[in-house]
């Protein structure tokens, strides 16, 4: 039986964010370990969680419904989670089937978007 292909998960974490970097394929084999991962972070409650995609090799719809239940954990916790992509493998699915994901190709856009919401949520409250 052929090993599952790598999936190396980083977190680096700071005051004003958590950063998830992904290298590798998110696939049915991997999956579950992102999203376990992500579950991971999301319960120590930081303030925001960027999930960084740029060393991600394939996404499958497996991953992409993970990312979509991350986004709304993320909302439903109180957590601002931006995604960073700058790979089709994982663009192209994302505008393709229309999905609501705060996606952005850099991670200074993500940092960027990530102060604007945080400073507007502070301001509506």
């Amino acid at each position: 039986m052929p090993s599952p292909p790598p999936l190396n998960l980083t977190i680096t974490a700071t005051a004003e964010h958590t950063l998830l970097t992904v290298a590798g394929e998110l696939d049915t084999a991997t999956v579950g370990r992102f999203s376990a991962r992500v579950d991971e972070e999301l319960h120590l409650g930081p303030v925001a969680l960027i999930i960084d995609l740029t060393g991600t090799s394939f996404c499958a719809a497996s991953a992409l419904r993970a990312l979509l239940r991350a986004v709304a954990r993320g909302r439903a916790t109180g957590v601002h989670i931006a995604i960073v992509a700058d790979h089709s493998a994982v663009v192209r699915p994302v505008r393709a089937l229309g999905l609501s994901l705060p996606l952005h190709r850099r991670l200074p856009d993500a940092l960027d978007w990530l102060n604007i919401v945080s400073h507007l949520s502070t301001v509506v409250r």
